[in-house]
C-alpha cells in the first residue's frame, strides 16, 4: 500500500497545485511540507481536511491507491496554449477525455478505456499524471474516439476530427508511429513530426 504522503503528492500534482500553496493550507513551510509527502513526518488529521478541502477531494482519497477517478469532467480546464512539454500534451489528453466523458456522459475511467480499446491500467497512468501519454493509446483515441491528434500534440484545431478528416488523420499516426517505434525518444520526436509536417508555427 501506497504511503499517505505519496498519495497526498499525487493528487496535489494532478491539481496543479505547489507545494507552497499546500503547506499554506495547512500553515507549515515548504520544507516541512516536504517531509510530511516524503513520509518523514506524518499529517496530522486536521492538515488532511486541510488539503482535502483545498484540492476537493474526500479525505478517503489520501487512503486510496485509485486516484484516477479523480480526474472529473466539471473541473475548471487549464490553459496550456502551444505547451509542447510531455506535461502540456498530457494535459490536452486530458482535457479531451473530460470532454469527451462529458459528451458520451460516461461515468468512469474504465467506460472510457472500453470506448478507446485501450488498457485501463494505462490509461489510469496517463491521466493519473504518472505516465507520459504513449502513440498507442492517442492513436487508438483518434481511431475510436475522433480526438483530434493536432489539438493534444499542439494545441492546432478542435477537439474532435471531423469524420472526412478521420482516414488521413489514422494513415498520418500509423505512419509516425511505425517510423517512431525504434526510436528512443519517439514521443517527442513524433509530436515535432506531426507540428512540422502540418506547418503550425510555435
Amino acid at each position: 500500500m501506497q504511503s499517505i504522503g505519496y498519495q497526498v503528492e499525487k493528487i496535489r500534482k494532478l491539481r496543479k497545485i505547489t507545494q507552497y500553496d499546500a503547506g499554506q493550507a495547512i500553515k507549515v513551510q515548504q520544507p516541512a511540507y516536504s517531509k510530511r509527502e516524503r513520509g518523514e513526518t506524518d499529517f496530522s488529521a486536521d492538515e488532511l481536511q486541510a488539503l482535502a478541502e483545498l484540492f476537493k477531494v474526500p479525505v478517503e482519497s489520501f487512503y486510496q491507491s485509485d486516484i484516477s477517478e479523480l480526474i472529473t469532467v466539471s473541473e475548471p480546464e487549464p490553459v496550456y496554449g502551444r505547451d509542447l512539454s510531455p506535461s502540456g500534451i498530457n494535459g490536452r489528453f486530458i482535457m479531451v477525455a473530460r470532454r469527451y466523458m462529458s459528451d458520451h456522459k460516461l461515468k468512469t475511467m474504465v467506460d472510457l478505456a472500453d470506448k478507446m480499446k485501450v488498457n485501463i491500467i494505462h490509461l489510469r497512468a496517463v491521466l493519473g499524471g504518472e505516465k507520459n501519454l504513449s502513440m498507442s493509446i492517442l492513436c487508438k483515441a483518434v481511431a475510436y474516439c475522433r480526438f483530434n491528434a493536432n489539438y493534444i500534440t499542439s494545441s492546432a484545431g478542435d477537439y474532435y476530427l471531423k469524420p472526412e478528416d478521420m482516414k488521413g488523420m489514422i494513415a498520418e499516426l500509423t505512419a509516425n508511429y511505425e517510423r517512431a517505434l525504434e526510436d528512443k525518444n519517439k514521443l517527442i520526436r513524433v509530436y515535432e513530426a506531426l507540428i512540422k509536417e502540418k506547418g503550425i508555427e510555435i
